[in-house]
């Protein structure tokens, strides 16, 4: 698990906008790291077994040349990912109503304090480096926190996955 990584793609749809086929793209990945790569629903969850430097600019690649798509890929080492997932500060709710965002770029911290004081309605936001915990106090739909606000407050480019696909995707690195 210490070389793996775990690669989430931004925006990527199941529909005809944003489509990105993962078959065929985690064939050209491991392809051109000459590792494994496995994928998690077809909604831009990829497993890299050998993982290399600047692979999140590697797969923007690939995916423009398999597509012609900009897709913004936010890359995680498999380990530092199970140390944000046994972080998660609320382990025993409803996964699906916690969520998990993570960017690459520096953010302003005023911005990211400002956020955590805020009054989100019951949703509720918890920082850690460049990824943030959400709670939802009901479901992401109606909530008034989430990845966009993330981005538009912080400045960054983010994607978010809910616990569920966090722990899915680790089972993954470990089977790879």
């Amino acid at each position: 698990m210490a070389q793996t990584a775990v690669a989430f793609l931004r925006g990527v749809n199941l529909g005809v906008r944003n489509r990105v086929p993962q078959r065929p793209l985690a064939e050209r990945l491991a392809e051109a790291t000459g590792g494994p790569v496995r994928h998690h629903l077809q909604s831009g969850n990829l497993v890299v077994a050998s993982p290399a430097p600047g692979l999140a600019g590697l797969i923007r690649e690939l995916i423009d040349d398999l597509t012609g798509l900009d897709i913004p890929v936010v890359v995680r080492p498999a380990a530092q990912l199970a140390d944000l997932l046994e972080a998660c500060p609320w382990p025993d709710e409803d996964a699906r109503r916690v969520h998990l965002s993570m960017w690459d770029d520096r953010h302003d911290q005023g911005a990211a304090d400002a956020m955590t004081a805020a009054d989100w309605s019951g949703d509720e936001i918890v920082f850690v480096q460049r990824n943030a915990w959400m709670r939802y106090a009901s479901d992401f739909h109606a909530a008034k926190l989430g990845n966009h606000v993330i981005e538009r407050r912080l400045g960054v480019v983010a994607t978010a996955r809910n616990a569920n696909t966090i722990g899915t995707v680790l089972d993954l690195t470990a089977r790879i």
